[in-house]
């Protein structure tokens, strides 16, 4: 499942938007994703600010052609994984994948959660 990811940097003065590849039964753990990445706070963004950095609707939201580029990053554990289900820019559309590739195509961060 792939979420779209809010940090608070530097009291509040700059936000990073990002991805996160993470399995659909995974709860991010947003304050640690906020202490590795060195941001005050963690949080999904809210689905109107989701569509307009992704160009997708919230369900559908796909780490590949997104309108704007965006960092993205995948749940290490993923990794042991030889295929795996990810959303193809509309709900209902899932694509599967090796998680190379994943990592090939989007250029995506593996991280610990």
């Amino acid at each position: 499942m792939t979420r779209a990811i809010q940090l608070l940097k530097e009291r509040g003065i700059s936000f990073e938007y990002f991805v996160l590849l993470v399995p659909g039964s995974k709860t991010v753990p947003f304050k640690k994703l906020a202490k590795t990445r060195r941001a005050k706070k963690a949080g999904m963004v809210d689905p109107a600010t989701a569509e307009r950095l992704t160009g997708y609707q919230v369900g559908g939201i796909s780490p590949f052609g997104m309108k704007q580029r965006l960092r993205v990053m995948i749940d290490a554990g993923l990794l042991s994984f030889d295929k795996v289900a990810i959303n193809g820019g509309m709900r209902g559309l899932m694509l599967v994948m090796s998680p190379a590739d994943i990592l090939k195509v989007t250029d995506a961060e593996p991280i610990e959660l």
